[in-house]
């Protein structure tokens, strides 16, 4: 096990702790609180937010004004040779004014795990976005092809506690949508009225929605 210790010196004694699809208020003086995944502790005073290492699931220890990061964790089973080689860790502090939602402190999280790909090329236009949202509370955590056809599935979550009326636009021509379980099997269908489908939110839900695209 390697871990990485931090003294936090919080003047404010409850702290945000932010897990996948969600967020959670800890005391610091209370029990020892574990978080895993691409999360960190976002202090109220400090305004600063640890990101976890890249396309990794770590551990959170926190108790009192102790933060451990455990960076890796190698296991002698089933294999006795996990893990073994040369690892890279790399983990961010993000100073921020206001709280977690007013520091856009999941889009940030998002922005350092999952970096933009850049690739050079002649641009149709000057500006343009396949999917996007009216609600900064909303993350679009997930775009693929559905698992049994060749519709387009989108996988939505509310981060940051909120109720909120979405319009989710696509950017290209959709002929029908429907909303799905986390398995892709059929809820309800949506209305698409030029391009953009509408629905409630609530707080820390996921939503799964697969589009059928217009063939031209």
């Amino acid at each position: 096990m390697i871990d990485q210790q931090f003294r936090v010196y919080a003047e404010h004694p409850v702290q945000h702790i932010l897990i996948r699809f969600r967020n959670a208020l800890h005391r610091v003086d209370s029990r020892p609180l574990q978080a895993f995944g691409n999360a960190g502790p976002d202090s109220p005073k400090i305004r600063q937010r640890l990101m976890a290492p890249q396309g990794s699931f770590v551990r959170f220890f926190i108790q009192d004004s102790d933060m451990v990061l455990s960076l890796l964790r190698s296991a002698d089973f089933p294999s006795d040779s996990c893990d073994k080689g040369v690892h890279t860790f790399s983990y961010w502090f993000y100073p921020h004014d206001g709280g977690i939602k007013e520091g856009r402190v999941a889009q940030a999280g998002y922005e350092a795990n999952v970096p933009l790909l850049v690739q050079a090329g002649k641009a149709a236009r000057d500006e343009h976005s396949y999917i996007h949202t009216n609600c900064d509370n909303i993350v679009i955590d997930t775009v693929k092809k559905s698992e049994d056809g060749e519709e387009i599935v989108l996988r939505i979550f509310e981060t940051y506690n909120t109720v909120n009326d979405v319009v989710l636009t696509m950017g290209f021509s959709v002929d029908s949508c429907e909303e799905t379980d986390l398995l892709e099997r059929h809820l309800e269908d949506l209305p698409v009225t030029d391009g953009q489908i509408r629905f409630t939110i609530h707080p820390y839900e996921i939503k799964t929605y697969k589009v059928t695209c217009k063939h031209k």
